[in-house]
Protein backbone atom coordinates (compact mmCIF):
# COMPACT_ATOMS: atom_id res chain seq x y z
CA UNK A 1 0.00 0.00 0.00
CA UNK A 2 2.99 2.58 0.26
CA UNK A 3 3.89 1.99 -3.07
CA UNK A 4 0.46 2.64 -4.15
CA UNK A 5 0.15 5.63 -2.49
CA UNK A 6 3.74 6.85 -3.65
CA UNK A 7 5.24 6.76 0.09
CA UNK A 8 7.54 3.25 -0.27
CA UNK A 9 10.60 5.66 -0.13
CA UNK A 10 9.40 7.50 3.27
CA UNK A 11 8.47 4.06 5.01
CA UNK A 12 11.09 4.52 7.57
CA UNK A 13 10.05 7.93 8.38
CA UNK A 14 8.62 9.32 11.38
CA UNK A 15 5.14 10.20 11.00
CA UNK A 16 6.08 14.10 12.53
CA UNK A 17 8.75 14.53 9.69
CA UNK A 18 6.03 13.92 6.97
CA UNK A 19 4.35 17.08 5.47
CA UNK A 20 0.66 16.86 5.07
CA UNK A 21 0.27 15.60 1.68
CA UNK A 22 1.98 12.45 3.05
CA UNK A 23 -0.13 12.55 5.86
CA UNK A 24 -3.35 12.19 3.46
CA UNK A 25 -1.22 9.67 1.76
CA UNK A 26 -0.83 7.56 4.72
CA UNK A 27 -4.12 8.36 6.05
CA UNK A 28 -5.31 6.09 2.75
CA UNK A 29 -2.83 3.63 2.74
CA UNK A 30 -4.22 3.00 5.86
CA UNK A 31 -7.94 2.41 4.90
CA UNK A 32 -6.35 0.28 1.93
CA UNK A 33 -4.73 -2.46 4.17
CA UNK A 34 -6.71 -5.28 4.20
CA UNK A 35 -7.53 -5.34 0.66
CA UNK A 36 -11.23 -3.88 1.63
CA UNK A 37 -14.47 -4.06 -0.71
CA UNK A 38 -15.51 -0.66 0.45
CA UNK A 39 -13.05 2.28 1.00
CA UNK A 40 -15.07 5.53 3.06
CA UNK A 41 -12.66 8.43 2.50
CA UNK A 42 -13.54 12.05 4.10
CA UNK A 43 -11.56 14.77 1.98
CA UNK A 44 -8.67 13.01 1.08
CA UNK A 45 -7.25 15.25 -1.51
CA UNK A 46 -7.34 18.24 1.69
CA UNK A 47 -4.07 19.83 2.17
CA UNK A 48 -2.36 18.40 -0.84
CA UNK A 49 -1.13 20.35 -4.04
CA UNK A 50 -2.47 19.72 -7.46
CA UNK A 51 0.06 17.17 -8.13
CA UNK A 52 -1.09 15.44 -4.87
CA UNK A 53 -4.32 15.61 -5.51
CA UNK A 54 -4.03 14.22 -9.08
CA UNK A 55 -2.37 11.15 -7.55
CA UNK A 56 -5.06 10.67 -5.03
CA UNK A 57 -7.39 10.66 -7.94
CA UNK A 58 -5.69 7.94 -9.82
CA UNK A 59 -5.78 5.98 -6.20
CA UNK A 60 -9.38 6.30 -6.26
CA UNK A 61 -9.80 5.17 -10.12
CA UNK A 62 -7.47 2.54 -9.72
CA UNK A 63 -9.37 0.97 -6.51
CA UNK A 64 -12.71 1.89 -8.13
CA UNK A 65 -11.58 -0.04 -11.53
CA UNK A 66 -10.86 -3.26 -8.77
CA UNK A 67 -14.68 -3.49 -8.77
CA UNK A 68 -14.66 -2.11 -5.23
CA UNK A 69 -17.18 1.07 -3.90
CA UNK A 70 -15.69 3.71 -2.90
CA UNK A 71 -17.69 6.25 -0.22
CA UNK A 72 -16.36 9.99 -0.85
CA UNK A 73 -16.95 13.66 1.14
CA UNK A 74 -15.76 16.06 -0.33
CA UNK A 75 -16.56 19.56 -1.03
CA UNK A 76 -14.22 19.87 -4.09
CA UNK A 77 -16.65 18.98 -6.47
CA UNK A 78 -14.66 19.01 -9.43
CA UNK A 79 -13.17 15.96 -8.13
CA UNK A 80 -15.81 14.31 -7.80
CA UNK A 81 -16.96 15.10 -10.89
CA UNK A 82 -13.76 13.42 -12.27
CA UNK A 83 -14.12 10.31 -9.89
CA UNK A 84 -17.59 9.70 -8.59
CA UNK A 85 -20.46 7.84 -10.84
CA UNK A 86 -22.74 8.43 -8.59
CA UNK A 87 -23.08 11.18 -5.82
CA UNK A 88 -25.18 12.55 -3.45
CA UNK A 89 -25.88 16.37 -2.38
CA UNK A 90 -26.87 16.91 1.82
CA UNK A 91 -27.71 19.74 2.82
CA UNK A 92 -28.05 19.92 6.73
CA UNK A 93 -27.84 16.23 6.70
CA UNK A 94 -30.89 15.72 4.57
CA UNK A 95 -29.91 14.68 0.46
CA UNK A 96 -31.58 16.60 -1.83
CA UNK A 97 -30.34 15.25 -4.75
CA UNK A 98 -28.79 11.91 -5.61
CA UNK A 99 -28.43 9.78 -9.16
CA UNK A 100 -25.41 9.27 -11.34
CA UNK A 101 -23.71 12.18 -11.65
CA UNK A 102 -24.18 12.50 -15.77
CA UNK A 103 -27.59 12.41 -15.35
CA UNK A 104 -27.17 15.34 -12.23
CA UNK A 105 -25.09 17.34 -14.78
CA UNK A 106 -27.54 16.90 -17.68
CA UNK A 107 -29.30 20.28 -17.08
CA UNK A 108 -30.21 22.52 -19.12
CA UNK A 109 -27.37 23.64 -21.36
CA UNK A 110 -25.66 27.47 -20.63
CA UNK A 111 -24.60 29.66 -23.68
CA UNK A 112 -22.22 32.25 -23.22
CA UNK A 113 -22.97 34.84 -26.08
CA UNK A 114 -21.63 38.48 -27.40
CA UNK A 115 -23.27 40.57 -29.63
CA UNK A 116 -23.11 44.45 -30.64
CA UNK A 117 -26.67 45.14 -28.87
CA UNK A 118 -26.14 43.42 -25.67
CA UNK A 119 -29.57 45.10 -24.13
CA UNK A 120 -31.45 43.95 -27.21
CA UNK A 121 -30.19 40.47 -27.20
CA UNK A 122 -30.52 39.72 -23.90
CA UNK A 123 -34.55 41.31 -24.12
CA UNK A 124 -34.94 39.47 -26.96
CA UNK A 125 -33.62 36.16 -25.89
CA UNK A 126 -35.67 36.15 -23.03
CA UNK A 127 -38.95 36.80 -24.63
CA UNK A 128 -37.65 33.75 -27.40
CA UNK A 129 -39.57 30.88 -24.91
CA UNK A 130 -36.14 28.86 -25.18
CA UNK A 131 -34.26 30.33 -22.27
CA UNK A 132 -34.33 29.43 -18.49
CA UNK A 133 -32.99 32.82 -17.51
CA UNK A 134 -30.71 35.70 -19.43
CA UNK A 135 -28.19 37.56 -17.34
CA UNK A 136 -25.56 40.05 -18.33
CA UNK A 137 -21.92 38.86 -17.35
CA UNK A 138 -18.86 41.54 -18.49
CA UNK A 139 -19.47 42.12 -21.70
CA UNK A 140 -21.60 38.87 -21.94
CA UNK A 141 -24.69 37.21 -21.84
CA UNK A 142 -24.77 33.88 -19.66
CA UNK A 143 -27.96 32.13 -21.12
CA UNK A 144 -29.50 29.39 -19.40
CA UNK A 145 -31.28 27.22 -22.36
CA UNK A 146 -34.43 25.42 -21.64
CA UNK A 147 -34.61 21.70 -22.29
CA UNK A 148 -34.86 20.54 -25.81
CA UNK A 149 -32.66 23.80 -27.30
CA UNK A 150 -29.14 24.58 -27.38
CA UNK A 151 -26.76 27.14 -28.55
CA UNK A 152 -27.37 25.84 -32.45
CA UNK A 153 -30.93 26.96 -31.48
CA UNK A 154 -30.10 30.25 -30.16
CA UNK A 155 -27.39 31.04 -32.80
CA UNK A 156 -30.12 30.60 -35.61
CA UNK A 157 -32.80 32.65 -33.20
CA UNK A 158 -30.43 35.52 -32.95
CA UNK A 159 -29.38 35.83 -36.47
CA UNK A 160 -33.44 35.47 -37.70
CA UNK A 161 -33.33 38.53 -35.26
CA UNK A 162 -30.72 40.66 -36.81
CA UNK A 163 -28.04 40.05 -34.22
CA UNK A 164 -24.47 38.58 -35.08
CA UNK A 165 -22.97 37.19 -32.32
CA UNK A 166 -19.29 37.94 -31.67
CA UNK A 167 -18.92 35.36 -29.23
CA UNK A 168 -21.00 31.94 -28.33
CA UNK A 169 -19.65 29.24 -26.47
CA UNK A 170 -21.62 26.32 -24.83
CA UNK A 171 -21.38 24.14 -21.76
CA UNK A 172 -23.07 21.91 -19.37
CA UNK A 173 -23.23 23.35 -15.59
CA UNK A 174 -20.54 21.77 -13.42
CA UNK A 175 -21.20 19.94 -10.41
CA UNK A 176 -20.49 23.02 -8.14
CA UNK A 177 -22.86 25.19 -9.82
CA UNK A 178 -25.63 22.46 -9.56
CA UNK A 179 -24.95 22.28 -5.70
CA UNK A 180 -24.62 25.90 -5.52
CA UNK A 181 -28.41 26.43 -7.08
CA UNK A 182 -29.98 23.45 -5.13
CA UNK A 183 -28.68 24.10 -1.54
CA UNK A 184 -30.03 28.01 -2.08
Amino acid sequence: VLRVTGLHERRNSAFNSLSLGMKQRLAIASVLLGDPRVLVLDEPANGLDPGGIADVRKIILEEASRDKTIILASHILDEVEKVCSHATVLKKGIAIAAGPVGELLSGEDQVVVAAANLPALEESLIRSGMTSSVRPEGGDLVVVMKKGYGSGDLNEYAFSKGFVLDKLWTGKKSLESQFLELVK
